[in-house]
């Protein structure tokens, strides 16, 4: 996965929607909605448009937001800025795309190892999710992505399992003029056929200037 500046995501879907304008001459003693954003997968119709979105603390809501060149009837990773209404229904106001690129298998043990900056990493439901700084330049270009190191098996009599993911970062030999935050998400859920939830886990590892640092999570 490519970073570029400005439009340093390559991933298809791009959507930032304008908040309504109105909200701004309501009277001052009308409530306003509390702007929430939260991870979560977006569904396209068979027109190619967004049409439900499942957000990763299991609510779901349509949205009537617009977008060019997705593909029907597809899944994609997104941010979404929503509010939640007072019937417990949810207004999603704007989309912007989130890398979530597959773990590769047999990804050479000596590529990938540029240093980040680790600021948060956590599981939901089918990711692995990142939030991570680098380091660069304007217009230069650093590859993301993931590598699907292995399942290792703990001796014992349960024999627990362990997904093994490393997070690749090539920065191509760029400076160091400034920091960007980027948000990124591994999809594990397609390993449930070989994970037993409860029992098994993931650990996701990170290059980072003082070393590997891992993060481990029940998956």
């Amino acid at each position: 996965m490519k970073i570029r500046t400005p439009r340093h995501i390559t991933s298809i879907l791009c959507l930032i929607a304008a908040m309504a304008c109105g909200t701004a001459c309501q009277d001052e003693d009308t409530a306003w909605d509390a702007y929430e954003k939260q991870l979560c997968e977006v569904r396209t119709d068979a027109d190619g448009q967004p049409h439900e979105v499942n957000l990763d603390d299991g609510t779901s809501t349509t949205t009537a937001l617009k977008a060019d060149g997705l593909t029907p009837d597809s899944v994609y990773r997104a941010m979404a800025v929503f509010t939640r209404k007072n019937d417990g229904n949810t207004l999603t106001h704007a989309l912007e795309n989130v890398m979530a690129p597959y773990a590769k298998e047999n990804v050479r043990s000596d590529y990938g190892h540029d240093a980040v900056i680790p600021l948060s990493c956590w599981r939901s439901a089918k990711y692995v999710n990142l939030r991570i700084a680098i380091e660069r330049s304007y217009g230069h270009t650093h590859n993301l992505g993931f590598a699907h190191e292995g399942i290792r098996t703990t001796p014992g009599k349960k024999l627990y399992k362990t997904l093994e993911i490393r997070l690749l970062h090539d920065d191509q030999e760029d400076r160091k003029d400034y920091r960007q935050e980027i948000i990124i998400s591994c999809p594990t859920g397609i390993y449930s056929n070989l994970l037993q939830h409860g029992r098994d886990s993931v650990r996701m590892t990170l290059p980072t200037e003082k070393g590997h640092k891992t993060y481990t999570f029940p998956f």
